[in-house]
Protein backbone atom coordinates (compact mmCIF):
# COMPACT_ATOMS: atom_id res chain seq x y z
CA UNK A 1 0.00 0.00 0.00
CA UNK A 2 1.56 3.82 -1.00
CA UNK A 3 2.40 5.80 2.11
CA UNK A 4 0.59 9.20 1.75
CA UNK A 5 2.46 12.27 2.99
CA UNK A 6 1.51 13.99 5.85
CA UNK A 7 0.35 17.90 5.36
CA UNK A 8 1.19 19.94 7.43
CA UNK A 9 -0.91 23.07 8.08
CA UNK A 10 -0.17 26.31 9.98
CA UNK A 11 -2.68 28.96 11.61
CA UNK A 12 -2.13 32.20 12.62
CA UNK A 13 -1.22 31.30 15.85
CA UNK A 14 1.10 29.13 14.77
CA UNK A 15 3.00 31.86 12.55
CA UNK A 16 2.66 34.25 15.36
CA UNK A 17 4.45 31.55 17.98
CA UNK A 18 6.89 31.18 15.36
CA UNK A 19 7.69 34.76 14.83
CA UNK A 20 6.70 34.32 11.21
CA UNK A 21 4.15 37.62 11.34
CA UNK A 22 3.28 39.78 14.45
CA UNK A 23 0.09 40.61 13.39
CA UNK A 24 -2.75 40.49 10.29
CA UNK A 25 -2.00 43.59 8.81
CA UNK A 26 1.20 42.80 7.91
CA UNK A 27 0.21 39.00 6.99
CA UNK A 28 -2.18 41.41 4.67
CA UNK A 29 0.03 43.46 3.25
CA UNK A 30 2.61 40.16 2.83
CA UNK A 31 0.13 38.57 0.61
CA UNK A 32 -0.47 41.42 -1.48
CA UNK A 33 2.61 42.15 -2.58
CA UNK A 34 3.47 41.86 -6.10
CA UNK A 35 7.13 40.54 -5.91
CA UNK A 36 7.15 36.89 -3.63
CA UNK A 37 3.78 37.30 -1.79
CA UNK A 38 3.41 35.36 0.96
CA UNK A 39 1.23 31.91 0.44
CA UNK A 40 -2.17 32.35 0.04
CA UNK A 41 -4.16 30.29 2.89
CA UNK A 42 -6.39 27.34 2.57
CA UNK A 43 -10.07 27.45 3.50
CA UNK A 44 -10.78 24.51 6.22
CA UNK A 45 -14.19 25.05 6.27
CA UNK A 46 -17.74 26.96 4.54
CA UNK A 47 -19.28 30.26 5.46
CA UNK A 48 -18.02 33.51 6.70
CA UNK A 49 -16.44 32.35 9.91
CA UNK A 50 -14.16 29.75 8.49
CA UNK A 51 -10.44 29.00 9.50
CA UNK A 52 -7.67 28.84 7.48
CA UNK A 53 -4.16 27.48 7.71
CA UNK A 54 -1.54 27.96 5.21
CA UNK A 55 0.69 24.61 3.82
CA UNK A 56 3.86 24.30 6.08
CA UNK A 57 6.21 23.87 3.42
CA UNK A 58 4.90 26.80 1.54
CA UNK A 59 5.39 29.08 4.18
CA UNK A 60 9.00 27.39 4.94
CA UNK A 61 9.71 27.89 1.23
CA UNK A 62 9.01 31.46 1.58
CA UNK A 63 11.23 32.55 4.39
CA UNK A 64 14.12 30.47 2.90
CA UNK A 65 13.71 32.69 -0.12
CA UNK A 66 13.42 36.01 1.41
CA UNK A 67 16.55 35.07 3.75
CA UNK A 68 18.45 34.70 0.44
CA UNK A 69 17.13 38.13 -1.36
CA UNK A 70 18.36 39.83 1.75
CA UNK A 71 21.53 37.82 1.98
CA UNK A 72 21.66 39.22 -1.49
CA UNK A 73 20.96 42.63 -1.08
CA UNK A 74 23.40 43.32 2.27
CA UNK A 75 26.29 41.75 -0.18
CA UNK A 76 25.53 44.15 -3.02
CA UNK A 77 25.05 47.06 -0.43
CA UNK A 78 28.66 46.01 1.11
CA UNK A 79 30.03 45.82 -2.00
CA UNK A 80 29.16 50.18 -3.17
CA UNK A 81 31.12 52.98 -2.22
CA UNK A 82 30.02 56.25 -2.06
Amino acid sequence: MARMSQLRLLRYEDLIEANVIRNRTTLRRWMNRAEDPFPQPIVLGTGPRAAIAWRADEVEAWIKRRKRAQTTKKSDCAGTTS
